[in-house]
């Protein structure tokens, strides 16, 4: 099981404060809102350009048309790119435009959001949400782990994240799950970064 450290910041120097602190980490998990899809907002794609990349980028996008961010994602170096099958109109077809533009597509599923088994098969790359999507430091959801088995069901090659609310009180529940990577955002920012690095590097 891999760590992906997550970021979610509204201002460059933050931003740029966690880069600096997760620097060890190959890839980074960057959150990106616009305040339609969720109630909060992030910087812009537009805004993370101005930042240097050093590492690679797992994006989630909670955005409207998330298509429209495509010709700015080709700008980043990205493992793989999330959106949410209620942001676009026709989902289908959103991933297939994304992937003519040689982008790694996956679905995220929102706690409330069932598993629809024709999209949990035209990717293999999925997020399962165990927080409304939005806020980091929300309660852990435990119950939306189960939808890992059913993704595994319709597609036996996927790669799960989990996403929201893993901390070190929840993570062995999430084990159990086996999800192939864990995305944490409090778990490592609150408090001692360096230290909390250390004791993930021991869990897992």
């Amino acid at each position: 099981m891999k760590i992906y450290p997550a970021i979610l910041s509204k201002n460059s120097k933050k931003f740029q404060e966690k880069i600096e602190l997760t620097k060890k980490f190959p890839v980074l998990h960057i959150d990106v809102m616009d305040k339609k899809f969720t109630a909060n907002k992030t910087l812009s794609l537009k805004q993370l350009l101005k930042t240097p990349q050093k590492q690679t980028y797992s994006f989630h996008l909670m955005l409207l048309k998330p298509e429209e961010q495509i010709p700015l994602l080709k700008q980043f170096k990205t493992k793989e790119v999330f959106i949410h099958y209620e942001a676009v109109k026709y989902p289908e077809q959103t991933i297939e435009d994304f992937k003519k533009n040689k982008i790694n597509i996956g679905l995220a599923w929102n706690p409330e959001t069932k598993i629809i088994h024709e999209l949990a098969k035209k990717t293999n790359s999925h997020l399962i949400m165990t927080v409304n999507p939005g806020y980091s430091g929300q309660k852990f959801l435990e119950k939306n782990l189960t939808k890992i088995k059913t993704i595994k069901k319709y597609n036996p090659n996927a790669i799960i994240m989990v996403d929201g609310g893993i901390n070190f009180n929840t993570i062995e529940q999430v084990k159990k799950y086996e999800p192939n990577i864990i995305i944490v955002a409090s778990g490592i920012f609150k408090g001692n970064v360096e230290e909390n690095i250390k004791k993930w590097n021991t869990i897992l």
